[in-house]
């Protein structure tokens, strides 16, 4: 799994992302891997899940990614098939129409390997924020004004402390003033909750909108590590 944390209010949209891919024994394949994809400077994509229900939402795009190894996956596409010419609406519907098709598949292995997707871009000039998980079967705006956001991916159990210590970094400001810090914060609090083979991982990525959706990395310092 992974863990996608994304802050939205009426200027700018903020994204952060762990690292890591787990193979199907949940072993640690990666730490480094992208789970973002900035289709273009105003419009970017999360992904959490399986492997093939992402290349179907990718292909959805017009985005191949055949022979991509899962640990890559992202990664390659950002490479080699961005940027894409979609803007946020028409990324929407297409997103929307693959997932519904998925989810309506009668085979149970279908249904199993929907993944988890969040969208973030511009929309009429505006900063937009929807997801999509298979539990609620549609695609979800957060809100189109005022501040919003959108956690997916491993989380604590809701109703446990963990989880509200987590809502409680993410929502701290109710901006994205500074979030990318915040943000991090609440990644690498997901990852010491669930240990150091647990899937989610230390090494964050983040994406801010006015910035186009470039990629930051941020690792963990030394001196953070002392503070555990």
């Amino acid at each position: 799994m992974t863990l996608i944390l994304a802050v939205r209010d009426d200027r700018d949209i903020v994204l952060a992302s762990d690292g890591r891919v787990l193979d199907e024994h949940s072993g640690v394949m990666s730490n480094d891997s992208l789970k973002t994809l900035a289709l273009n400077p105003s419009l970017c994509l999360g992904l959490a899940g399986p492997t093939d229900g992402m290349r179907y939402v990718l292909s959805s795009l017009g985005i191949r990614c055949r022979n991509t190894h899962p640990a890559d996956l992202l990664g390659a596409c950002q490479e080699g098939a961005c940027p894409v010419d979609v803007d946020y609406r028409d990324a929407r519907d297409e997103v929307s129409s693959v997932l519904t098709w998925m989810s309506r598949r009668r085979t149970p292995r279908c249904r199993s390997r929907i993944p988890t997707v969040l969208l973030a871009g511009r929309s009429t000039d505006s900063p937009a924020l929807c997801r999509w998980s298979p539990s609620h079967r549609t695609l979800e705006a957060t809100g189109s004004c005022g501040y919003s956001d959108a956690i997916v991916g491993s989380l604590p159990a809701e109703g446990t402390h963990e989880r509200s210590e987590l809502d409680r970094v993410v929502r701290e400001r109710q901006s994205t003033d500074r979030a990318e810090e915040r943000l991090v914060r609440a990644v690498r609090f997901c990852a010491r909750y669930f240990g150091t083979s647990g899937p989610v991982s230390e090494t964050v990525f983040v994406r801010r909108l006015s910035r186009g959706f470039a990629l930051v990395r941020n690792e963990e310092t030394p001196s953070e590590r002392l503070d555990r």
